[in-house]
């Protein structure tokens, strides 16, 4: 607490100066803030942040401000001033050319349809940000790296797992558990073709054909009177 702070005094002292290196700072204090749950005390920071990538031209930086921003509104409870700094982060993304910072605003944009019970919206976002992250895999060559992307990644899979299991809730026999279920075998999928090292696309076409519905394992290997259960 004592580095932010005195983080905090460093850039209101830096006057004008050094506009990219102060946005850089008010996002670090801000960042850290929130992930010690310092939520109002972050967003300032945040907000400043903003402002100074902004100012200095800094368009992969001022959608990663906003992006953070905007997940520090939702979590403050304005959804209205959460929505539209993510939109425009999203913007900003889709014009630096970045399918990643894209993913990853459309996951927040996920949480904020989730608050709002827009849950088939929220649900869109994920599979789009999924197809996103999928393009950023392919292009990763090294096994090594994408082993640590897909650790990166399975964030929004177990998120979208999620959802369609609280779907499944309030919507019992219209197949969300079994979109569920192709969700989580879709991720240990992705993990089975890096533990492969099968580089190329076909392999990642392939791997996909495989992916069996729950309904076929039901049908060829359990019982009629046997339940099947799910981990993820």
């Amino acid at each position: 607490q004592t580095i932010l702070k005195e983080m905090a005094e460093r850039i209101v002292a830096s006057g004008d100066k050094g506009l990219p290196g102060r946005a850089l700072a008010a996002y670090g204090a801000g960042d850290v803030l929130l992930q010690l749950g310092r939520t109002t005390d972050g967003r300032p920071h945040l907000a400043l942040a903003v402002e100074l990538a902004h100012a200095s031209g800094q368009l992969a930086h001022e959608a990663r401000c906003r992006a953070r921003l905007g997940e520090a509104e939702r979590l403050l409870g304005d959804f209205a001033a959460a929505k539209a700094q993510l939109t425009t982060a999203l913007e900003l993304w889709r014009r630096h050319g970045d399918g990643e910072g894209r993913a990853y605003v459309l996951i927040a944009l996920a949480r904020l349809d989730r608050e709002e019970n827009q849950w088939a919206d929220a649900q869109r976002k994920l599979e789009e940000a999924l197809d996103l992250l999928e393009v950023v895999r392919r292009s990763v060559v090294s096994p090594e790296l994408r082993a640590a992307f897909l650790a990166r990644t399975h964030t929004p899979y177990r998120e979208l797992v999620d959802l369609l299991l609280e779907r499944d809730r309030f919507q019992p026999g219209a197949g969300f558990d079994r979109a569920a279920f192709r969700a989580a075998e879709r991720a240990r999928m992705r993990a089975l073709l890096d533990l492969l090292a099968e580089p190329t696309a076909e392999g990642f076409e392939r791997g996909d054909a495989a992916l069996v519905a729950a309904d076929e394992v039901q049908r060829t290997v359990l019982a009629a009177d046997d339940l099947m259960l799910s981990f993820f």
